[in-house]
């Protein structure tokens, strides 16, 4: 009889199995073999929506829209941020300087999300923390950990950035970008954040992972990046 679910159902179905015959090995070695058989099993290929998200190389188009000035390299960090660590525009607003870590053998920042519960992200391995000390000694130099991470310039003082600003940001940067590249996506806060869960997903991260990192309460919400392959990097 054929299958009658989805792709994509099917590519969630094989994830929790693997990601629960992976635990269940660890307790069991009899179920090594078993385990080992399942892993090798592919994922079908599937086709990414590609009005839901950018991969890599269209962030890439994006970041390279601001320009070499200091509110430039403030906006191409909000950019990073909200790629690199899937916050939602409210989560990324209230991010203070005590909210970053950095002086820990793995980096995290520390992000309050719905409901106010806390939830860790780690720093990715890449320039990102570079990227944040330059942007930190630019605008945190004489800063204090109750500093809000990102605050508007023109009102001097470092109060919360509000939504609007963050979505001009986006906004105009986004119509650069599609001047280099018309199929990109008209950008927003939340096509950062699903960008970021389906880099995860492409990267191999089970989706039970990239729920908590998300903070989706619900992993079904998860499910929406088994639309993307597997396969691709």
């Amino acid at each position: 009889v054929a299958d009658s679910n989805s792709v994509g159902t099917r590519n969630v179905r094989l994830s929790g199995i693997k990601a629960y015959l992976k635990y269940a090995a660890t307790r069991d070695m009899e179920l090594v073999p078993l385990q080992i058989g399942i892993s090798a099993v592919k994922h079908k290929k599937t086709y990414p929506k590609r009005h839901n998200w950018l991969d890599k190389a269209d962030v890439e188009v994006l970041l390279a829209q601001p320009p070499h000035t200091k509110i430039g390299i403030r906006d191409r960090f909000i950019i990073l941020f909200l790629f690199s660590t899937g916050a939602r525009l409210g989560e990324m607003r209230a991010i203070q300087l005590k909210d970053v870590i950095i002086n820990e053998k793995y980096p995290y920042i520390r992000i309050t999300g719905k409901g106010n519960k806390p939830r860790i992200v780690p720093i990715p391995a890449d320039s990102f923390l570079e990227n944040y000390k330059y942007y930190y000694r630019l605008y945190h130099h004489k800063g204090t950990p109750d500093d809000y991470l990102f605050y508007p310039t023109a009102k001097g003082s470092k109060e919360m950035m509000s939504e609007d600003n963050v979505q001009r940001i986006l906004k105009k940067y986004g119509d650069a970008a599609r001047r280099s590249n018309p199929k990109l996506p008209a950008v927003h806060p939340h096509l950062l954040r699903n960008s970021y869960g389906a880099q995860l997903y492409r990267l191999g991260v089970s989706l039970p992972e990239i729920a908590k990192l998300l903070g989706h309460e619900d992993i079904s919400t998860t499910e929406i990046y088994a639309e993307t392959d597997p396969e691709m990097a």
